[in-house]
């Protein structure tokens, strides 16, 4: 991967995260030669975050990602110029799987009030909303955004999804 931002002398690792336990992870990294690095051994069908160890802490340093079975990748970036709508009836906590691996699905709880952020340089609001009987509508939201959708008295490990075709996609 090549990164856009210029990367510090002092600085040859570089690090994927994935989301997990409501925060970004750092489960692989890799050396950086010439503002490029390598990764190895990587999960297909995952959503990374590029980072870099900067002042003892993980710092996001590029777009998420979702890296697909065929090697290629689809930068997650948020188009603040395209909005599209979306209808959202679920979220996931990230230790709620089926047998199969599957992402359990919860269904929104109505009179509850939840927030909606995508992903921009850090989680960004894009404000509050008490769910109807059994969705909740934003007529706003930025266009290939990775998003996350958080409900007032939950525990903010809510997974994170995309919207395609107008609906969620798990992440």
């Amino acid at each position: 991967m090549t990164f856009e931002k210029e990367i510090p002398d002092t600085v040859d690792i570089a690090y994927l995260c994935v989301f997990n336990s409501g925060e970004w992870r750092a489960v692989h990294w890799g050396r950086i030669e010439d503002g490029t690095a390598s990764f190895t051994d990587m999960g297909v069908d995952i959503v990374y975050l590029p980072a870099l160890y900067l002042n003892e802490e993980i710092v996001p340093y590029g777009p998420p990602f979702i890296f697909h079975r065929d090697g290629t990748q689809t930068d997650l970036r948020a188009d603040k110029d395209t909005k599209v709508p979306a209808t959202m009836r679920h979220t996931a906590n990230i230790s709620l799987t089926t047998p199969a691996g599957r992402t359990k699905e919860t269904p929104l709880k109505p009179e509850q009030e939840y927030e909606l952020f995508y992903w921009e340089d850090g989680w960004q609001s894009l404000g509050k909303s008490v769910a109807d009987s059994d969705a909740l509508m934003h007529s706003e939201v930025p266009s290939g955004a990775l998003l996350r959708l958080v409900a007032q008295d939950s525990d903010r490990e809510e997974r994170i999804f995309t919207i395609e075709d107008g609906e969620q996609v798990w992440w």
